[in-house]
């Protein structure tokens, strides 16, 4: 289990970097490899789950990054247009394009996100006869990421207000002359803003998108399920010392 863990970071960086120097052409070669080196390695009992299909399907769930990147080079080339001819409307079409196509590619990454991972999880078959649906919406999850997001930032910005505004009327005007204290007030302020944030995050954003896409996974020919058995315990060495206390494969 251990090795497997390595082996899968050591994939997760090289693909990465596959990635970053073909300036993103090879993200879902590098989605579907990850995602294959997990699958099919995981078992439900003496069954095993395989993933099937080709990395290039994806390549439809990156549409609106290839929009929002068009939009990008359009805007660029027309702002190079505007300054070569004093074009007003030039240069405002193509301001009005860069920003444009920048939240159309942040919104087509959560898509790509979304849609990859219902198409693979189309693509991923139990013992060879169980198969799975996704009904995930993109529109759902983007309204669950902002929606959370602004309720978090919400909160966060009121715990560390008070706590300042708190602070500020104990301390009184000693904070004025001492440096010390308003530098440290300020950061404790910010620290127990953010734990609470990561409070209210886990129970406003992960949470409810975990559940939606537990809720949005049918099993196919679910009958073959009475065919599964208890799987006989692997023989390996547990990990030891940090490794095994720590369980860095995990973290990975």
């Amino acid at each position: 289990m251990e090795n497997a863990a390595w082996g899968y970071a050591l994939r997760g960086v090289l693909l990465t970097l596959l990635t970053v120097i073909t300036l993103g052409a090879m993200l879902p070669y590098q989605t579907y490899k990850l995602t294959k080196y997990r699958t099919d390695r995981t078992w439900f009992g003496n069954a095993q789950l395989q993933l099937d299909g080709r990395w290039t399907a994806l390549y439809g769930a990156m549409k609106h990054i290839f929009i929002g990147l068009g939009m990008i080079v359009a805007g660029i080339v027309l702002l190079v247009m505007a300054a070569g001819a004093g074009s007003g409307v030039s240069g405002f079409f193509g301001g009005a394009l860069l920003v444009v196509g920048y939240f159309w590619g942040i919104v087509g990454g959560i898509h790509y996100r979304v849609d990859s991972f219902k198409r693979l999880t189309e693509m991923t078959q139990l013992n060879g006869t169980l198969g799975f649906r996704a009904s995930i919406g993109t529109g759902e999850v983007i309204w669950r990421l902002f929606a959370g997001s602004f309720i978090v930032g919400g909160v966060y910005a009121l715990i560390a207000g008070l706590f300042l505004a708190v602070m500020v009327a104990v301390v009184g005007d000693a904070i004025m002359e001492a440096n010390v204290v308003a530098t440290v007030l300020p950061v404790i302020g910010v620290l127990i803003g953010l734990t609470v944030a990561g409070a209210f995050s886990m129970a406003m954003i992960v949470q409810p998108i975990v559940r939606m896409v537990i809720n949005g996974i049918t099993v196919t020919n679910a009958q073959e399920l009475d065919r599964i058995r208890q799987r006989a315990e692997d023989e390996q060495v547990d990990a030891d010392g940090l490794a095994d206390a720590l369980d860095f494969g995990g973290a990975i």
